[in-house]
């Protein structure tokens, strides 16, 4: 009977987290402390924290289709057979998972249905949900790090002074900052 997730599938899961859970902007790499901070810098914090988000968010809906799988497996008890677990692997792969990932765990699996089975089942089940609750905890983290640095952009944006703004094309005005026109057809 086995006593924990295979090695390699471990450290599969460790890489994946690690590279997700990263922080997504350092403070000291953003600006130095006698640099100002530029709307470019912000720009590029902002879509470094939006990338994590989106990484996090793929990686947790991967863990939550796994650890639903093995949920699903778990509920058969001591009934779980092999070919059950073979099936539920199948559907995994259908869903994008690594086949070579998968057949790694299915390596160690014990070949007969019964207690041991539903052991390894359970062990694999509990792992995957240390994992969720890790990611989830990445995901809150990463959803704030976005919502601070869309935060830092509009209020950059808000006080940037004027004549400093966006670029514009030859021969366009930039309507939207020009103070209204209150001479042409007003009534006195």
């Amino acid at each position: 009977m086995s006593e924990s997730v295979p090695q390699a599938g471990q450290a599969a899961i460790a890489n994946d987290l690690t590279r997700v859970v990263q922080p997504a902007v350092q403070p000291a790499q953003a600006s130095g402390p006698s640099q100002p901070m530029f709307h470019g810098d912000l720009g590029d914090a902002h879509i470094q924290a939006m990338e994590q988000f989106k990484a996090v968010k793929v990686a947790l809906g991967r863990t939550q289709r796994v650890a639903d799988e093995l949920q699903s497996l778990v509920h058969l008890g001591d009934l779980v057979t092999p070919e059950d677990v073979v099936k539920g692997a199948g559907n995994l792969v259908a869903h994008g998972e690594d086949p070579l990932q998968l057949a790694g765990y299915l390596a160690d699996m014990p070949p007969q249905p019964g207690e041991a089975l539903a052991d390894w089942v359970g062990q694999h089940a509990q792992a995957m949900m240390v994992n969720e609750q890790k990611l989830l905890q990445a995901a809150n983290a990463a959803r704030h790090q976005l919502g601070v640095s869309s935060l830092h952009m509009l209020a950059a944006h808000s006080i940037r002074p004027q004549g400093q703004g966006p670029a514009l094309t030859p021969g366009a005005t930039d309507n939207a900052l020009a103070p209204a026109d209150t001479s042409k057809g007003a009534m006195t």
